[in-house]
């Protein structure tokens, strides 16, 4: 078999991870996730039915909303911040200092969302013709929007806000959801 220069690329990037344990000791045990309503397979998945008021709903709003928000500066920010020479490594400097010093935690600290109103936003939402609200869980900075036991000091409770970032579980009026 005549071996490539892309195939040896592709063989030598997968090579660290298989040097790599599966998990770090850092990590702990993974948790075991808990048996859901599919079990993974094309006959599983056809055999759902979409509930009735979701597909009459038409539209509904989904919040992108976490600490990157405290920034006011873009999606991305946790990464792009620590990427010198990005718009967003340039404005977090000037704004914040060198984010070896003032970084992607830091920023989570100050997200404290003091002039969060749900309710008014509910009441935006519905007026808007929405009929149902979806709120983020956790955005790619693994920063958790709950008071995860998963990421114990790295979440909405520990840090930041010092509450769950939700809305509480409030939808507008009307909605199945």
């Amino acid at each position: 078999m005549k071996i490539s220069r892309r195939n040896a690329i592709v063989v030598m990037a997968g090579a660290p991870a298989l040097l790599l344990p599966r998990k770090s000791l850092a990590q702990g045990a993974i948790p075991e996730i808990e048996k859901g309503p599919f079990d993974g397979t094309k006959k599983g998945l056809e055999a759902y039915q979409i509930p009735e008021w979701f597909r009459d709903a038409k539209f509904g709003i989904w919040a992108h909303w976490g600490p990157q928000s405290a920034a006011e500066d873009g999606d991305w920010y946790a990464r792009n911040i620590y990427i010198q020479g990005s718009p967003q490594y340039k404005d977090h400097v000037a704004r914040f200092g060198h984010p070896s010093k003032f970084g992607h935690k830091d920023i989570c600290k100050i997200w404290t969302a003091d002039k969060f109103d749900p309710d008014h936003l509910m009441q935006l939402y519905k007026k808007a013709g929405a009929k149902y609200f979806m709120s983020m869980g956790v955005h790619h900075d693994n920063f958790d929007l709950w008071d995860s036991k998963h990421q114990p000091k790295w979440n909405a409770v520990a840090m930041g806000r010092k509450r769950t970032s939700s809305v509480c579980g409030k939808r507008p009026r009307g909605s199945k959801a």
